[in-house]
């Protein structure tokens, strides 16, 4: 199954996008922050993800810097 990582403040959209690509046959990773989902993917707690869905507009980071600490 592929895998997906979700990273959004936004908890409701979240649990929406969980539920919704759960239902057709993916495998979600949810983060609430960038740093979170930086920490995590540094750990190689999860294994290559292959597609990131997130928002542009974080609290403390700039999309430029999202999307640069999110690349493997």
């Amino acid at each position: 199954r592929h895998q997906i990582l979700v990273v959004d403040d936004n908890r409701e959209f979240c649990q929406l996008m969980r539920d919704f690509l759960t239902r057709i046959n993916y495998d979600i990773i949810v983060f609430n922050s960038v740093e979170e989902a930086v920490t995590s993917l540094k750990s190689r707690q999860h294994r290559q993800v292959d597609l990131i869905i997130t928002e542009l507009h974080f609290r403390r980071t700039t999309p430029a810097e999202a999307l640069s600490l999110l690349q493997p």
